[in-house]
């Protein structure tokens, strides 16, 4: 079977944003979400994890010593079950690191700088939104994404004082739960984390205010909430296993018939 057009795009090139690089570059907005096709895990930020768990099941994973929230897309490696076949996103919420594609903020020289994929399909140099004006100065394209990003940045670090006092009284143990109803029967999420919800109710009095006042309650609370949407990706997994089925079943029917619709026996062989 050939390759999906959702799956077969490049890797993502993050570089500094430049105006002697960039300067004749152009974004044309796709409307679908095709390139995140293959990301079955997404990070979130405190801010967005409310609603992304209205939709989505919310976990957590280690960034070096780190935790972070992440949205779990998917219970297979390069299968995002959020993507539709033509690209469009198939829940309510689009978790902001794939709204704010292709831009994202790394650090250069220890200072935070405004990065752009270079691989991305959306970068053009003649149709689309300049990201430059004629003199050279950020358009105001880039001045939404810098407001955007910033924005989230100031979230992120909300984000790791919480996560960080939510692993200092550990309350952040290993994800126990299974995802039934796949193709393949019952999947375990490797490699995930959860908010241990027993060691969480136990906590003392200064405790718990600690964790009040890192902002880490509610992430807390809305990612255990969020755990009982495990399920509905299994149901996501078996219905595109059944999809995938059916499209090849009906191209090897197809192959067994000849142009002329005569049944062709070579096709057997």
């Amino acid at each position: 079977m050939s390759p999906s057009p959702l799956t077969s795009a490049p890797a993502p090139s993050y570089v500094p944003l430049s105006r002697t690089t960039h300067g004749a570059k152009r974004l044309r907005r796709s409307a679908g979400y095709a390139f995140a096709a293959p990301q079955i895990l997404v990070p979130l930020v405190a801010l967005e994890v409310p609603r992304a768990a209205g939709g989505l099941p919310v976990a957590f994973a280690k960034a070096g010593e780190d935790y972070l929230p992440v949205a779990i897309l998917g219970v297979e490696p390069g299968r995002n079950l959020f993507v539709g076949p033509s690209g469009q996103w198939l829940t309510d919420y689009v978790p902001a690191a794939l709204r704010s594609r292709p831009f994202a903020m790394g650090r250069k020289d220890e200072n935070l700088v405004l990065c752009i994929d270079e691989n991305s399909a959306e970068l053009t140099e003649g149709e689309g939104e300049p990201l430059f004006d004629e003199d050279g100065k950020p358009g105001p394209l880039l001045g939404r994404t810098m407001a955007f990003l910033q924005e989230l940045e100031k979230s992120r670090a909300m984000t790791q004082r919480a996560c960080k006092a939510l692993a200092q009284l550990r309350c952040i143990v290993p994800l126990a739960l299974a995802v039934d109803g796949t193709a393949g029967g019952g999947r375990r999420l490797e490699g995930l984390f959860q908010i241990d919800r027993g060691v969480l109710e136990k906590l003392g009095d200064d405790a718990f205010l600690e964790l009040r006042k890192a902002g880490a309650l509610e992430l807390a609370y809305t990612h255990l909430a969020s755990l009982h949407k495990l399920p509905m990706l299994g149901k996501l997994a078996a219905l595109r296993a059944q999809e995938d089925e059916r499209q090849a079943q009906a191209a090897a029917g197809v192959a067994l018939f000849d142009k002329d619709g005569t049944f062709g026996f070579d096709a057997l062989r």
